[in-house]
């Protein structure tokens, strides 16, 4: 005749019954797709005349710099966001600027895609402070105008003369 022997009495499956109703919701807690996400909650444009226009987007935490790419045909300049999700509750707004017609958000792959319509084609720049992006378009071709009023005066040139003549003394 053998003998059982219990391993688990009552109290010890009682035990593991709290520590499973313990960790499993800290196991979802931690898990990367829980970690916190930016939320889009705004987005605005600034028309600054005819010379740019600066598109600003407001998210409820930090962003990092989004990457983007220029699709010519159609005119779009299209922003990847990592982390982050729309909360603007429409996934098309239009916007009336020279440059801007409108903006697109989709979501996919764990970032927000952010594609901007444009009336023309144009240079764009972004910048990120914070919990705030700022994209600004300017005419395509457009330079920046401290380096057109260095570029027509000519102190490059200059420059560069006078470092030839010293190393002709040398």
């Amino acid at each position: 005749m053998t003998k059982r022997i219990k391993i688990m009495g009552p109290n010890m499956k009682t035990i593991i019954r709290l520590m499973t109703a313990v960790a499993l919701p800290l196991g979802l807690l931690f898990s990367a797709e829980s970690f916190a996400t930016a939320r889009l909650q705004k987005v605005d444009t600034v028309n600054q005349g005819n010379a740019n226009t600066q598109l600003r987007f407001f998210f409820d935490s930090a962003v990092s710099t989004p990457s983007s790419f220029v699709m010519t045909s159609p005119n779009l300049v299209v922003l990847d966001f990592n982390d982050a999700e729309s909360g603007l509750g429409v996934r098309k707004k239009l916007i009336r600027s020279p440059y801007v017609k409108s903006i697109r958000t989709a979501k996919g792959g764990g970032k927000l895609r952010v594609m901007v319509a444009l009336n023309q084609q144009a240079q764009h720049q972004t910048r990120v402070s914070g919990a705030q992006v700022f994209v600004t378009f300017s005419r395509a071709g457009a330079q920046n105008n401290q380096a057109a009023v260095l570029n027509r005066t000519g102190p490059a040139v200059r420059q560069q003369a006078v470092s030839q003549r010293a190393q002709a003394g040398n």
